[in-house]
């Protein structure tokens, strides 16, 4: 699974792939912003640019049951996960 989010904000789009996890996230996002591959940390990121990379199950599922305003963190696996 792959998620698209806002580094610092929301998540917008899941999906089995990255282009469907972007695909996805095209419905949220207001004009062609642009969608980055991260760095392996959040730390490394730019808070308020588009991110993909690769996300848990059950992220995925917060966000199909409850929209993309979760807490998450990066795993140490690098996936986004929920925040524990």
């Amino acid at each position: 699974m792959y998620a698209v989010y806002q580094s610092g904000y929301n998540v917008y789009g899941t999906g089995n792939s990255m282009q469907a996890a972007i695909a996805d996230a095209r419905q949220w996002i207001d004009g062609e912003a642009n969608v980055e591959t991260p760095r392996a940390r959040i730390g490394g990121e730019t808070i308020g640019i588009m991110y993909v990379r690769p996300c848990t199950a059950r992220l995925a599922q917060a966000v199909r049951d409850h929209g993309g305003d979760v807490a998450y963190e990066i795993n140490d696996d690098g996936a986004l996960d929920l925040a524990n």
